[in-house]
Formats: C-alpha cells, sequence, structure tokens
C-alpha cells in the first residue's frame, strides 16, 4: 500500500513537493507512533536514550529530517547539532522540517576523503517508480567503483560540494553522538572524521 501511494505522490507532485508530503507523513506517524516497532522506522524511537540533554550531535546523511528533529529534541536548547545533507531538493526540504530547531547548524555537503565537487545520484525512480529519499550515493567518474553504481548515468543527479569532515569539525570541542546513514560509504567518511 505505501509502494502504491509513493508511487502516486511522485508522479503527481513535483519533487520537492513529493519530498515534503512523504516527510510530513513520517512525523504525524511518528506522533501516533506507528511504526514503533517497524524495521525502517523503529530507530527514531530510541533516540532518546542514546543522546542526552546539552550533547554535541552530528547527523550524517540528514535526508528529510527524520533522525535530526528528534535529536535536536533530545539535546534541547544547551545542545548543538549538525546536521550534514549534500542533496539539493533534499536539503531544501531538510530546511523547511527543521525551521524550528534553532539548535541545529545545517552543513549542505557531502563528506569524504578530499574537498571537491561531486554528483550525487539516486536511481530509486527507475525501479520503484518513486525517488527513495534515504538511498543517494556520490557517483562521478572520480568515485568510479566506489558505492553503489558509481559513475552510472541513469537516475537523478545533483552537484554537490564533498568536504572532509575533520577539517569540518575540527573546531569541535567535544561530540557525544553520531549518527551517520549514508549508503555504503559510512567507512570512508568515519575513517577520514579520526582524530
Amino acid at each position: 500500500m505505501m509502494r502504491l501511494i509513493h508511487k502516486l505522490l511522485y508522479r503527481m507532485l513535483p519533487l520537492e513537493g513529493y519530498l515534503r508530503v512523504v516527510s510530513a507523513m513520517f512525523f504525524v506517524w511518528k506522533r501516533l507512533g506507528i511504526g514503533r516497532y517497524a524495521e525502517a522506522t523503529e530507530y527514531v524511537y530510541h533516540l532518546p536514550k542514546l543522546v542526552g540533554e546539552g550533547a554535541t550531535a552530528i547527523d550524517i546523511g540528514a535526508n528529510l529530517g527524520y533522525y535530526s528533529r528528534y535529536i535536536s529534541q533530545a539535546i534541547g536548547e544547551g545542545g548543538r547539532l549538525y546536521s550534514v545533507e549534500p542533496v539539493p531538493p533534499i536539503l531544501g526540504v531538510l530546511r523547511h522540517n527543521l525551521r524550528r530547531c534553532p539548535n541545529v547548524e545545517i552543513l549542505p555537503y557531502a563528506l569524504g576523503e578530499e574537498e571537491r565537487e561531486i554528483v550525487m545520484c539516486n536511481d530509486t525512480a527507475r525501479y520503484q517508480g518513486y525517488f527513495g529519499t534515504g538511498q543517494n550515493f556520490v557517483g562521478d567518474a572520480a568515485t568510479e567503483g566506489e558505492g553503489k553504481q558509481a559513475g552510472e548515468q541513469k537516475g537523478d543527479r545533483f552537484p554537490a560540494q564533498m568536504r572532509r569532515g575533520s577539517e569540518l569539525f575540527s573546531k569541535l570541542t567535544r561530540l557525544n553522538f553520531i549518527k551517520c546513514d549514508i549508503e555504503g560509504y559510512e567507512v570512508v567518511v568515519m575513517n577520514e572524521l579520526r582524530p
């Protein structure tokens, strides 16, 4: 049923409109407790146990803000969250979804081993019939052989800026929590983040 709803919304709305509706549905369902035991959404319910008041946190692959919004609530006014998301249409909806979270700084980058222009790809509409928001990957000639179907020309493509996390977060004096979900690129990014 959900796939059908996604397909219909994706066909009827422009991409950013589709992303806004999908994210609004998630936040309503979360408020109602729907998805508490679903594999794809159960983790967001555990955030208050993992990150506390006043914490400094990073959400790498912030996507539409599903985790960022609840991390922001858990850390409160005394905490600071850095939400990292490079894909322009997703970034626009992320900004909208976190507009009432003053303890969040949104960073419009992909994290990696170097600082350069990249292309973020998403080919889910080709085989699912709708844009899968959590399935973006780096897909340019410089990363041939990395990530999912790197370098492939099919699907949606978005220009983005790659930054080194070790440089971007070099001034942090403490870090209490990292959420990292970046479609197979986690090892590269986490190794680069090491001091």
